[in-house]
């Protein structure tokens, strides 16, 4: 059984690109967008990468504009210059979705999770067919386990079975055991496909359910909390380490996987 793979999010600071020492690789377009136009979409390299991850930032986007700024062609061109210059090239790429937490902004005319449901998988149908060439990996949206499976059975009434799902809204959830069983549902409702976790908070890697289940999960959040706090806390290359990933547990820098294995043998299921 192959090691849960986490993906560090990467930002603007090509320091930190430069100095990477982390495999897999988290990019959101949202990096690259400025309040009033797009800055210079940029094809950035991240050293040091085996696998990058792309998404389309809904939760950003919809959180300070109520939508998606861009179309569909934008987002496809972003992620053809990413793979254009990266040796790995690029892996999965999530499709635009419309995350369903309690507190996203509800500005846009998708108010109730059900419409933002249908539109995530419209979305998901409308831009694997324009673009078959990206290694699209659809997003389950929703926020109570009903509304997961409800998403779910709309992809398979129009025809989708891919490689891998991503479950959506999953980035402010604390309760570890709400988790498991949400993934437990989703698997015995179905769901046979390889899974990413958005936003899984470091609590979540302490469950072997998960650890054993889920194929990957990612934290943009994590590297930019530690980015945000370096002149705070610790000296610019005591951040990089971090970054690069290194987990700080205790005051003292130990790498993810051993965190992991750790945790893995301490009895909490």
């Amino acid at each position: 059984m192959s090691l849960l793979k986490f993906y560090i999010g990467f930002s603007w600071d090509k320091k930190i690109r430069d100095n990477n020492t982390y495999p897999y690789c988290f990019i959101s377009i949202a990096s690259n967008y400025s309040y009033n136009c797009y800055k210079k979409l940029t094809p950035w390299f991240i050293n040091n990468a085996k696998d990058i991850m792309l998404d389309s930032g809904g939760f950003s986007f919809l959180n300070r504009f109520g939508d998606y700024p861009f179309g569909f062609d934008k987002f496809v061109e972003w992620i053809h210059m990413i793979d254009d210059v990266n040796d790995c090239g690029v892996g999965y790429v999530a499709t635009p979705d419309y995350p369903c937490e309690k507190d996203i902004t509800r500005t846009c005319k998708l108010k109730s999770n059900r419409e933002r449901i249908i539109k995530t998988v419209d979305n998901a149908i409308i831009i694997m067919d324009e673009y078959p060439d990206i290694n699209w990996m659809p997003v389950l949206q929703g926020f109570t386990l009903d509304e997961y499976k409800h998403c779910l059975d709309l992809y398979r009434n129009r025809g989708i079975n891919p490689e891998k799902f991503a479950i959506g809204s999953m980035c402010r959830r604390k309760n570890v055991r709400q988790i498991e069983n949400y993934v437990r549902n989703l698997i015995e409702y179905g769901l046979t496909e390889k899974i990413h976790l958005f936003g899984l908070l470091m609590n979540g890697l302490k469950s072997k359910y998960l650890f054993d289940t889920v194929d990957s999960c990612d934290s943009i959040s994590f590297s930019y909390n530690v980015y945000s706090q370096k002149e705070k806390i610790m000296k610019r290359d005591k951040t990089l380490e971090v970054v690069g990933g290194l987990l700080l547990k205790n005051k003292e820098q130990i790498t993810l996987m051993d965190y992991i294995d750790y945790e893995k043998s301490c009895s909490y299921r």
